[in-house]
């Protein structure tokens, strides 16, 4: 099995195990109840639902896109290494985890509980999956530029 693959291999299975982190924090963070990425630019205001449709489309999505990704490989396809497809949809994830995590930390940054002065668990665990996010976005990116050098030396 040459480094390529072994890289390529490995890529996938850390942004599915993200992913799944991602996912888990995500719907149970606020002490079990639902946690979201917030979205809004008033404090005050209840979390936006558009960011939050959004952040579910691209955590799940690219979960499932993940899973069927790192499935083909452990199936022992190659066809995804060298894939313009899957480079776009790298470069794509990498683009909306980005967009993901920013609005996640930049709600999460200036939350305030309802007890004023205390740290609270859900800020922090916010901060965490907004951080998460950009992590998993710079996987992507790297994941896409890897399929791109495979793809450039294919053709």
């Amino acid at each position: 099995m040459e480094l390529r693959s072994i890289l390529n291999f490995v890529f996938k299975g850390v942004k599915l195990v993200l992913g799944v982190i991602i996912v888990i924090l995500y719907r149970t963070g606020s002490n079990g109840d639902f946690l979201g990425v917030g979205g809004t630019w008033n404090l005050n205001e209840e979390k936006s639902p558009d960011s939050e449709i959004v952040a579910s489309g691209v955590i799940v999505g690219f979960l499932i896109y993940g899973s069927a990704i790192l499935l083909a490989a452990l199936l022992g396809g190659k066809d995804h290494e060298d894939s313009i497809v899957d480079a776009i949809m790298n470069i794509a994830g990498g683009i909306l985890y980005l967009a993901v995590a920013g609005t996640c930390l930049h709600y999460w940054h200036g939350f305030i509980a309802d007890r004023n002065l205390e740290e609270s668990t859900e800020r922090v665990i916010g901060l965490t999956l907004g951080s998460l996010c950009v992590f998993q976005a710079l996987f992507h990116l790297i994941d896409g530029a890897l399929t791109c050098i495979n793809v450039v030396e294919f053709y």
